[in-house]
């Protein structure tokens, strides 16, 4: 670039340079021509940026050009006289912070730093191998791009990052950072269970990855294999693989064999020595030892839990850190939520920055008992007989036992009345029991709980049960007759007592009988709630002497027959006994006591009766009380 001054003046002036107030002085990107008149800046650069003046001087005086603002891109050539020149060199952009190199291990994060000027000032971007960086969950930038971050870095992560600045002169690219992420070994593949042929040679591999390169150990049934210790054994590596060969195979070299990979980054291992503290019905207390950390310190342990026929899963304990899960920082735990007598399973696994270990070696451990939670189910009865019931239960529910169940326990009470009564039945004994002693067709309540070592679980509902029908346990009673005709005779009583039925009555029986001993037969229908029966009995002989009895029947059978009464059909005559009330007809007392004193207890000599025919008087008769004797009334 180069910059004009032109001065006049006599004498002739000399002219000088200057920049932002300061002379020029020597410079190898600068030149001038012989009298000064021309500034010639070799290979511009922004730092050439500046306000310049020249300046003539002679023997009479100085005069200085005023600034003269230009701006010149790449290649300027002002021309002036004195006036003032003002110019900016623009450039393409320049990294001035490049990215260093970073080794992590994966699970950190990765932040890559880079600063670049220029004018116009650069955008910045990135690139991996020299490709662009596409979307990643995992990859963020700062606004302005300086800043590049990797959020939980995994290996593949590793590789060779740039930052490029571009403004509309170029782009300016840094130097290589090289992201480093290691991680614990990783076995992708490994030999599955075989059998071999006893003289066979046998090669067992597995493809193993890390970053460092892992070392490769081959176990057996736990214990790590002397390859140096065993001529047939040989190790050997190729790429990823590695493999384990046993040459003419013995009956002795069955086992389980693993192949064991590791490197300085590591998970920690499984932790150790995994116990019983204590238990009860509802919480198990274990505690640990923690494995080796992997070189990495052990953020936190998680417990799991299972139960027969189940999968793991997280188990619930005290001082958790998350809500779904058992991840806590102690070695020691107790563990909640759990149901009585119940076996269950445990596991714990420990985890670091790296990752999480392999499981710990499994506990089994069964909760102590506690008293039933819930009654038997299926509850039943039905009668066997009059005076007995069979009952029948399902067990238990079986995560309600809550313990070993040693009986049952049967009670039954009448539902009218009265407390319950037990019956015990032990498990081995069977679900069922038969009530005995009962009474005949009565309604019972029966329930029914189980019982463990520690007590008596909850009863069920009760369930109503009749015992069945039986017949009658005793006759009609207050038996009366009354002569209605010289052929007809009505028969009252009272009804039997329900709890002397037995049963629902089915019909009452008058039997009755003559003087010649032929027996027969009248029935009444019983009726709902009521308490007097009467019957009439028709087409009887004239002047024949009657015995009377009435029974009940229910379905199973017919009950006793009440006691005899006695009544003279044609003849009137009646042989009652005194101590039971008879229906006696007549229309004249001759006896000196009032006829209202009539009863059990009276005390009188007779009665006199009169039979009649419309309004004729037929005959008469006398009836001597206490001697049971019918004598002819004149």
């Amino acid at each position: 670039m180069t910059l004009y001054c032109n001065a006049t003046g006599n004498p002739l002036p000399t002219i000088s340079w200057g920049k932002n107030g300061n002379p020029i002085g020597n410079n190898s990107k600068i030149s001038y021509s012989a009298e000064r008149i021309k500034l010639k800046i070799i290979n511009v650069y922004r730092t050439d940026s500046g306000t310049n003046r020249c300046v003539a001087v002679n023997s009479i005086g100085d005069a200085t050009s005023r600034d003269a603002k230009l701006v010149v891109e790449l290649y300027v050539v002002a021309s002036c006289t004195i006036e003032d020149v003002c110019f900016t060199i623009v450039d393409r952009g320049e990294i001035t912070t490049n990215p260093s190199n970073v080794t992590k291990r994966e699970g950190e994060n990765v932040t890559l730093h880079c600063n670049a000027t220029g004018n116009p000032l650069p955008t910045l971007s990135w690139t991996k191998y020299g490709s662009h960086i596409g979307n990643n969950p995992r990859i963020s930038f700062s606004e302005d791009k300086n800043q590049f971050t990797i959020t939980n870095a995994k290996g593949e992560d590793s590789g060779a990052y740039r930052c490029v600045a571009i403004n509309c002169l170029g782009n300016n690219t840094s130097g290589t950072t090289f992201v480093n992420v290691q991680f614990a070994p990783e076995i992708s593949k490994q030999t599955r269970n075989n059998i071999f042929v006893k003289g066979e040679n046998v090669i067992f591999s597995c493809s193993v990855e890390g970053n460092p390169t892992p070392s490769v150990v081959w176990t057996k049934n736990g214990e790590d294999l002397d390859v140096t210790a065993n001529s047939r054994l040989k190790l050997s590596s190729k790429n990823n693989d590695c493999c384990l060969e046993i040459a003419e195979v013995h009956l002795s070299d069955s086992g389980l064999y693993i192949c064991v990979a590791n490197n300085s980054v590591d998970v920690s291992h499984p932790p150790k020595d995994l116990r019983v503290i204590s238990r009860g019905s509802r919480l198990i207390y274990i505690s640990w030892t923690a494995g080796f950390d992997g070189n990495s310190a052990i953020q936190n342990y998680t417990v799991e839990i299972r139960q027969d026929g189940q999968i793991f899963r997280d188990a619930i304990c005290q001082g958790r850190l998350l809500v779904n899960a058992c991840v806590i920082y102690t070695t020691r735990v107790s563990i909640r939520e759990l149901f009585p007598w119940t076996t269950y399973y445990l596991r714990v696994f420990a985890r670091n920055i790296i990752g999480s270990s392999n499981y710990s070696f499994v506990v089994d451990v069964t909760t102590h008992e506690e008293e039933p939670g819930a009654p038997p189910e299926n509850l039943q009865g039905y009668n066997t007989g009059s005076t007995s019931i069979k009952v029948t239960w399902i067990a238990v529910r079986k995560d309600k036992q809550h313990g070993d169940i040693i009986r049952y326990t049967v009670m039954h009470k009448k539902t009218t009345n009265g407390t319950y009564k037990s019956v015990e039945v032990t498990p081995i004994s069977g679900k069922f029991v038969e009530i005995k002693g009962l009474d005949r067709y009565t309604y019972y309540d029966i329930k029914v709980s189980a019982a463990t070592y520690l007590g008596n679980g909850p009863a069920s509902e009760p369930i109503k049960v009749r015992t069945d029908e039986d017949v009658p346990s005793a006759a009609p009673t207050l038996v009366s007759v009354q002569t209605l005709n010289s052929t007809s005779i009505q028969v009252e009583w009272l009804a039997v007592p329900e709890e002397s039925i037995q049963g629902i009555p089915i019909r009452y029986t008058i039997y009755f009988t003559d003087s010649d001993g032929k027996v027969n037969t009248k029935v009444v229908r019983p009726v709902k709630d009521r308490n007097t029966y009467q019957g009439v009995v028709p087409c009887l002989k004239e002047s024949t002497e009657y015995s009377f009895q009435v029974s009940v029947s229910t379905a199973k059978g017919e009950g006793p027959l009440g006691k005899e009464d006695f009544c003279g059909a044609a003849m009137m005559e009646q042989t009652a006994k005194l101590e039971e009330k008879v229906s006696v007809q007549f229309d004249q007392y001759w006896s000196s006591e009032d006829a209202e004193s009539y009863g059990d207890t009276a005390e009188f000599s007779g009665i006199r009766i009169r039979t009649r025919t419309g309004t004729d008087v037929n005959n008469s008769y006398q009836l001597k009380v206490g001697a049971f004797e019918a004598y002819s009334w004149p």
